[in-house]
């Protein structure tokens, strides 16, 4: 996916470099495009699924330590060049409507330059990345990469696990294709190949839902409250999946979770078990949409741990 991006990065610097002599608006929008592109490209390597807004250089900067050490060091730059060109997204292509300004009366040779030069840095710094873990896969090792790359990058979402470059694609397609973390997805799919007790299974989701909690605490500190609401979901879902596993049941998709949450709502004849689990599902889309304000999410994050303590009580 992240090879994907790039490519698609690469593909509008080319048109961009073809503009530049004289549609400048067409320039800075496809400059846009392409440090987009690149930046998500980079959240990706390091196991971190990119939010849905256009301007992820706060992600970056709040997750600066997934990176290695040379690529932290132009954070701030490529953040200030991703939030500079996100204010001209719209601008660039519909115009300024207020001052009756069309996109090509907006813009100079001068702001085009300053754009694709952006582009450019940007660019190159992802795909360096790119590089480098693709050396890293090809031999097996950490040998040969920068000073402390071993120690900060990240393969796996929260895991250090170094994977073959296939595998790990595979990891991530069917994770996102299940709705589920990566290191879900790897704890999932080491305990049915190593026929895992289910009690012990039930142990690891309790595990998972209180570790995305107290992350979910980190990032409200942090203030990347997008984070800190797919971290609260994931606390949801697993604790769901814990009575589940308990009573013998296993839940493959959003689906079957919002059945079986169904079920506990009609057993304890209860409805506040279903507002508890909205507002985990809210925070979940939230994730993508970025649209709730933080009191919302601190509000959610609480009915959320309500919910938590509820169920933990059918499992005891």
């Amino acid at each position: 996916m992240a090879k994907s991006y790039l490519r698609q990065a690469e593909e509008r610097l080319k048109h961009a470099k073809e503009a530049l002599s004289d549609n400048y608006a067409y320039v800075i929008r496809q400059s846009q495009e392409a440090v987009e592109l690149a930046l998500k490209a980079s959240l990706r390597i390091v196991g971190i699924e990119p939010p849905k807004f256009h301007d992820v250089g706060p992600i970056l900067r709040r997750n600066a330590n997934s990176f290695p050490e040379w690529f932290r060091k132009e954070i701030d730059k490529m953040a200030s060049i991703s939030r500079m060109l996100r204010r001209e997204r719209e601008p660039s292509m519909y115009g300024d409507e207020e001052l009756a300004l069309s996109p090509d009366e907006l813009y100079t040779f001068e702001d085009a330059k300053t754009a694709l030069d952006g582009c450019v840095f940007v660019l190159n710094n992802c795909k360096k990345l790119l590089d480098e873990v693709e050396k890293c896969n090809e031999s097996n090792c950490w040998k040969g990469c920068e000073e402390d790359f071993s120690q900060d990058f990240k393969w796996c979402g929260a895991s250090k696990m170094m994977l073959p470059k296939k595998l790990k694609e595979r990891v991530e397609e069917e994770s996102k294709r299940l709705g589920i973390s990566e290191e879900e997805f790897i704890v999932e799919a080491l305990s049915e190949y190593l026929k895992i007790d289910p009690e012990y299974r039930v142990e690891v989701h309790l595990a998972l839902s209180e570790k995305y909690l107290k992350e979910a605490e980190e990032f409200l500190e942090k203030g990347d409250y997008t984070q800190a609401s797919e971290k609260v979901w994931g606390a949801a879902s697993q604790i769901v999946k814990a009575l589940a596993v308990k009573r013998g049941k296993a839940l493959r998709s959003h689906r079957e979770l919002h059945g079986f949450v169904s079920e506990i709502r009609r057993e304890l004849k209860d409805p506040e078990i279903s507002t508890l689990w909205l507002s985990a599902n809210s925070l979940h889309q939230n994730f993508y949409e970025n649209w709730l304000p933080k009191e919302t999410v601190k509000d959610g994050m609480e009915n959320v741990r309500k919910f938590v303590k509820r169920i933990k009580e059918l499992i005891k």
